[in-house]
């Protein structure tokens, strides 16, 4: 399948067209984008599913969303889309990238870290979101702290971060390397790393109690090392007392819903 989005910056419109499957003209479109623009449209542009997924309202309903670290607002655009009465807000801390976002949704520019205050009304919110930016802050429990009063008392926190323990990333550690990327677990704008203990503990320290939490594979993700590799790692583990589970190193990322203590 292939869907088109409309990119709207001062008086120039594009039509860009990206392929599920990478196809090269798809991939040359996205390299002179980021070249004229400064970043990567697709990137900013990805509907975050498996965030969605623990939104349990009935469509009809009129949900309030706020997403921090919103991108061009994809992610809004489908929840706005299955719960056509919601009103839908992000913070976005990429100034072109908010402004796409901004044709068509309330988001604005903004680092949650600096901002004193939102722009919101206290006790409004029924979701906030934080696909994936939490280690992108450096102080992400401030952040976190800071959007409570925002939350209504049922409000549930939606929080996805990505698993420092998997195994793609402690394979090479055991062999002296680390090795930063554009993106995925050691993406080189990471400030923190977490683990599904370490998340766990930010969270309840910044006051929320967790009700849930997930896993998505690297496997499942296309991620991960060849079974050799792992047996050999699973089998070193087993001999060192009190390591985590090895499910802790399958997980590539973890989805965490919790809500504010009371």
């Amino acid at each position: 399948d292939v869907f088109s989005l409309q990119i709207l910056i001062g008086r120039s419109l594009f039509l860009l067209f990206i392929s599920v499957n990478r196809h090269l003209s798809s991939l040359f479109c996205l390299k002179v984008f980021k070249e004229k623009w400064g970043f990567d449209i697709d990137y900013y542009s990805k509907s975050r599913n498996e965030i969605i997924q623990f939104i349990k309202d009935d469509e009809d309903k009129p949900i309030h969303v706020l997403e921090i670290g919103c991108g061009c607002g994809a992610t809004l655009a489908k929840i706005k889309y299955l719960w056509p009465h919601a009103e839908v807000k992000g913070i976005e801390l990429i100034g072109a990238v908010a402004d796409i976002g901004a044709n068509n949704f309330d988001i604005i520019q903004g680092n949650i870290e600096e901002m004193d205050a939102l722009p919101y009304r206290d006790d409004y919110f029924d979701y906030v979101i934080f696909a994936d930016v939490l280690e992108h802050l450096r102080e992400p429990q401030k952040a976190l702290e800071k959007i409570r009063r925002y939350m209504k008392n049922d409000a549930e926190l939606i929080v996805s971060v990505p698993n420092f323990m998997n195994i793609t990333v402690m394979l090479p550690l055991l062999r002296g390397n680390l090795e930063y990327a554009d993106e995925g677990i050691l993406d080189k704008t990471h400030f923190k790393m977490f683990t599904m203990k370490s998340c766990i503990e930010m969270l309840t320290q910044a006051g929320y109690s967790v009700e849930y939490r997930g896993a998505v594979s690297g496997k499942a993700l296309g991620i991960d090392v060849s079974d050799e590799e792992k047996n050999q790692f699973i089998n070193a583990l087993q001999c060192i007392s009190g390591s985590a589970d090895i499910e802790q190193f399958d997980a590539y990322q973890y989805i965490f819903k919790a809500r504010v203590m009371k």
